[in-house]
């Protein structure tokens, strides 16, 4: 009593508003704005899904202690996403990892990148069809690009529909080739 205390003496911290601290990359910083709504998932809470927004970015790159641009081979901005669902189980100090919807489609295909061929006649899919003789045969299917992530291809084509077997690895095949499944499905 009567001494100043040494260190930190309370935190005070609202649980009622909770926000992540987070960075954003450079080769990220021009797709996200405040505003966008985001994704949120902890270890703890499985494939659970809260959802945020992105609530703040800062407009310089992180500093060290002496003030200067952190050194790295990409700069990295600090931002904080508020999380706007009501009643989680989230707790001050679990680790998130979140995602940020850029863009979003509905009823719509996905491929991976290396599945859409093209040629003078445009982008198309090679997709395996039953050939009535318990066998597959590589049939061409006409699609137009449209959204893209780290991974997949936004598809839209006449002939397309849900359990088609596409051909992932298309190099060497034409269409027409009887072909064995070990093929991803469209879905």
């Amino acid at each position: 009593e009567g001494v100043p205390g040494s260190g930190l003496l309370f935190v005070i911290e609202n649980t009622d508003q909770l926000i992540v601290r987070t960075s954003i990359q450079e080769y990220d910083i021009t797709t996200l704005e405040v505003g966008m709504p985001v994704i949120i998932q902890t270890d703890a809470t499985g494939d659970a899904e809260y959802e945020g927004v992105i609530s703040s970015i800062s407009p310089t790159s992180q500093k060290g202690a002496d003030g200067a641009t952190v050194a790295s081979s990409t700069a990295a901005f600090d931002a904080e996403v508020t999380v706007t669902s009501a009643d989680t189980p989230l707790r001050v100090g679990m680790n998130t990892q979140m995602t940020v919807v850029i863009d979003a489609v509905e009823d719509t295909f996905g491929v991976p990148y290396n599945a859409v061929l093209s040629d003078a006649a445009g982008d198309y899919i090679l997709v395996a069809r039953p050939d009535g003789a318990n066998g597959y045969t590589a049939e061409r299917v006409d699609v137009t690009t449209g959204l893209e992530t780290d991974f997949f291809l936004e598809i839209r084509g006449e002939g397309l529909a849900e359990g088609d077997y596409v051909i992932t690895e298309p190099e060497g095949i034409t269409a027409g080739q009887p072909v064995w499944l070990g093929v991803g499905i469209i879905g």
